[in-house]
């Protein structure tokens, strides 16, 4: 027997189309594009077993507050395409956080293992997640502290590995753990970053920019140039602002906004 829905509940039933059922809630705004039910295929592996084909259903509904229940169902399949048998299902909640771009995820297995990760949004339709023990140790090193009168604080850059799909052994997540904070401090700092397999290249090309920037310095690589500043008023040129700019032999101008930090 199929599970009962009930037509005569006297409250809203929860939608995952926005065309019918309660309006949204304002706070679930930035997790719009979430809303829905989403089905594909894919192709997954772990270390400790073979590769294999499976296929995923993916809802986010609503029930007009401010939460959206989440729900996902996978299924092994076989190589002709064929359903093998059912696979990993979960269930949970999307909570946003304390500003717009914050959220908390609630996640619920049928092994018994309950997972918690806060994010942020990082795009309209992308957010970078991290567990909650991340979460904590980065609250816990930007705490204030008194010393001898005087009050001290810290902050911190950090860069995640997760084995084992960043790597199977510690010489290669502590690589790739270094990578992510390398990125992370490129991105302004005092944030985190999870590693990403395209991390490794970019940081190939930065650190064969940094030995090109050494070298112009060296070599003299580096010219002024002056920039007029006009007054509106008068319509006449009052001064001149020197900029640095460094001409590199294949690349062409590159102004100091591009240099590596």
């Amino acid at each position: 027997m199929a599970a009962p829905t009930w037509t005569d509940i006297p409250i809203p039933d929860e939608t995952a189309d926005l065309r019918e059922g309660p309006d949204l809630h304002p706070t679930l705004l930035p997790l719009l594009p979430l809303i829905g039910t989403w089905r594909g295929t894919g192709r997954g592996g772990y270390p400790t077993i073979e590769d294999f084909d499976y296929g995923q259903q993916v809802t986010f509904a609503h029930d007009g507050r401010g939460v959206l229940r989440y729900e996902s169902r996978a299924w092994l399949l076989n190589e002709d395409g064929s359903v093998l048998r059912p696979g990993a299902r979960e269930t949970g909640w999307w909570r946003p956080g304390a500003s717009p771009d914050e959220l908390e995820l609630l996640l619920a297995h049928p092994t018994g293992i309950v997972e918690i990760y806060v994010g942020r949004a990082t795009g309209t339709t992308r957010w970078e997640l991290s567990t909650d023990l991340v979460a904590r140790i980065y609250q816990a090193i930007r705490e204030s502290h008194e010393c001898a009168g005087q009050l001290l604080t810290t902050d911190a850059s950090i860069g995640i590995a997760l084995a084992p799909q960043d790597g199977t052994d510690l010489d290669q997540l502590m690589k790739n753990a270094d990578l992510a904070l390398y990125a992370a401090k490129g991105g302004g700092r005092r944030t985190y970053r999870f590693f990403q397999p395209g991390m490794d290249a970019r940081v190939k090309a930065l650190r064969l920019l940094e030995q090109d920037l050494r070298r112009a310095i060296a070599d003299g690589g580096f010219a002024l140039c002056y920039q007029p500043l006009v007054s509106i008023p008068s319509n006449r040129i009052t001064g001149c602002e020197a900029l640095l700019r460094w001409r590199h032999p294949e690349r062409g101008w590159i102004s100091p906004a591009r240099f590596p930090a």
